[in-house]
């Protein structure tokens, strides 16, 4: 990438920075919302088995 100006690397480096940044707020999101559900699951079975005593 030799023949990009200065202001355009930084532009190109912001952009991937920028997309990083939100691929990770997507990702951590996904892993909250995953381990949050299989919490439930797991708590609606440990409840649905006591109710079964």
């Amino acid at each position: 990438m030799a023949h990009l100006s200065e202001a355009e690397m930084i532009n190109w480096m912001a952009l991937y920075s920028a997309t990083a940044l939100c691929c990770a707020i997507a990702m951590a999101l996904a892993i909250l919302v995953l381990a949050s559900r299989l919490w439930r699951e797991k708590a609606w079975t440990q409840l649905h088995g006591l109710c079964a005593l």
